[in-house]
């Protein structure tokens, strides 16, 4: 009995570790592509607008955790928005253009954006994927960590 509950505990331990690693992964993934899009937004917006944006710093919660554009001091654009954030932030982010890296991110972001939102693609050359975890190496997916939690990888 204590050691199928050491064995739990462990398996459990190793599926927060195996999700944590994913999430570290896709924050890396995130503000990788949002420091590749920053030239080609601010030359999109200063073409568009006329007028030289400034760009925020960091990806803010106020923005989806996206890098907000700035022009005369007012929001105009996001880079890279978290999708799942948008639709919380869905008033306030729906004057606004949002950017992504690639068609797919566009998809992901258009469908939680106000309906007829502008959600530009710009394409960039994203530096090589970060080294993935070496929990995952060994071929642990997170649905086969859950499964051996819960003992299901043995039925």
């Amino acid at each position: 009995m204590i050691d199928r509950l050491a064995t739990v505990q462990r398996r459990q331990r190793e599926a927060r570790q195996a999700a944590e690693q994913d999430h570290m992964a896709a924050i890396e993934a995130l503000l990788q592509r949002q420091k590749a899009l920053v030239k080609p937004v601010v030359e999109f917006v200063f073409h568009e607008a006329g007028a030289s944006p400034t760009v925020g710093r960091d990806g803010i919660p106020e923005f989806a955790m996206g890098v907000p554009v700035y022009v005369h001091g007012k929001p105009y654009a996001v880079i890279c928005p978290v999708a799942s954030r948008v639709p919380a932030l869905r008033r306030g982010l729906a004057p606004l253009v949002l950017f992504a890296a690639s068609e797919r991110e566009r998809s992901r972001i258009a469908a939680q954006a106000a309906p007829g939102q502008r959600v530009e693609v710009l394409a960039v050359e994203l530096p090589p994927a970060t080294p993935v975890p070496a929990q995952r190496e060994r071929g642990l997916t997170i649905k086969e960590a859950v499964n051996r939690m819960f003992g299901l990888d043995r039925m």
